[in-house]
């Protein structure tokens, strides 16, 4: 009897035990599969919005720098650039500097675009890192990132692949001169043949209408003896108007040349290219490094459940066999306590 209580208390406080380990990995098992289902969400989510914000930073950034640097060399023939015109005999010297400061001009507008993608790729592993605190907590563990280290190359890299050689017809453009003629066509102030005859400047065509007039004016023997002074006067005036807009016109022609060579070198496309590559391979690691988390807190959930599940069968496995215990110790005591030891030998066979 005594071995059967004692039997029975230890089956019964096991019972007891298991029960009470059936009922806690049961209400962790309720808190780890919401997480687990929820961390799974957040994976393939974080994942998916990763990806989306890194493509739409990059594109970005690319279109930012196609734009910039088109529009820096389109207008980089608009001015002198402040390069000083020193006069005929140095325009060879003059269109060196210019060349120069072209190509000086373009160089700042990439590192204007770097600056721009260095900024955006701050905000982009911002972006990320928030993520991370949302969806881990304390368990995301942040990365280094130092966007002073980005672009780190040779500025001089342009001037040693661009070969622009001066030659003497890039000292005229006829395009140039002829907007210039016609803008000064406009307020009067082109030299024609009536400059000879009455001191008014007028351009374009209009100088027919006011040879005709001339003519009338002066007859047929003085307008001949002014036309070989007022050819010769129209040469020198248009070889010095020439000369004289070399300042404007060179800086024109050369910024032609410049842009040919550029787009056969695919100029703006590589260097948009090479900025937002630079930010894609920048982002991706705090993106890996936030995807390897997820990943791990997956995993730990998941572990954590089958663990507990583990744990759980165990506890159901103990309390089926304790219960069987307590109920069969409980039956042996009876049989056992039925037993009439004073009985006569006989009455009991």
């Amino acid at each position: 009897m005594n071995i059967l209580n004692d039997v029975h208390a230890l089956a019964t406080v096991n019972v007891e035990v298991a029960q009470s380990e059936i009922d806690r990995v049961t209400k962790d098992l309720d808190e780890i599969e919401p997480q687990l289902e929820s961390s799974k969400k957040a994976k393939a989510e974080v994942g998916d919005e990763i990806d989306l914000t890194i493509e739409a930073t990059c594109k970005d950034i690319y279109q930012h720098t196609r734009s910039t640097l088109n529009s820096a060399i389109a207008h980089a023939g608009d001015s002198t650039l402040g390069v000083p015109y020193p006069g005929l005999f140095g325009v060879f010297d003059f269109a060196d500097d210019l060349k120069e400061a072209m190509l000086n001009e373009i160089s700042a507008a990439v590192t204007d675009c770097e600056e721009h993608a260095r900024s955006k790729a701050v905000g982009g592993v911002n972006a990320i890192k928030q993520l991370g605190i949302l969806h881990l907590g304390n368990e995301y563990h942040d990365l280094s990132f130092r966007s002073d280290v980005m672009f780190r190359r040779r500025r001089d890299a342009l001037a040693k692949e661009i070969d622009l050689p001066t030659e003497l017809w890039d000292l005229v453009d006829w395009s140039t001169l002829m907007q210039r003629q016609e803008k000064v066509a406009g307020t009067g102030m082109a030299l024609t043949l009536a400059t000879a005859v009455g001191g008014r400047l007028v351009g374009g065509f209009g100088w027919v209408d006011h040879a005709l007039s001339a003519a009338k004016i002066v007859g047929n023997e003085n307008l001949r003896k002014l036309i070989i002074p007022t050819v010769i006067l129209a040469v020198v005036s248009a070889a010095a108007y020439v000369l004289q807009q070399i300042p404007q016109s060179l800086p024109h022609r050369l910024s032609v040349k410049l842009s040919a060579q550029l787009d056969s070198m695919d100029y703006v496309h590589a260097n948009s290219t090479r900025i937002s590559s630079s930010v894609r391979k920048v982002l991706r690691f705090p993106a890996d490094n936030l995807r390897v988390g997820l990943t791990r807190s997956v995993e730990q959930l998941g572990s954590r459940r089958d663990e507990t599940l583990k744990t759980r069968t165990e506890s159901q496995v103990a309390f089926k066999y304790f219960s069987n215990l307590v109920r069969n110790s409980a039956h042996q005591r009876t049989l056992v306590a039925d037993v009439d030891l004073d009985a006569h030998p006989q009455a009991a066979a």
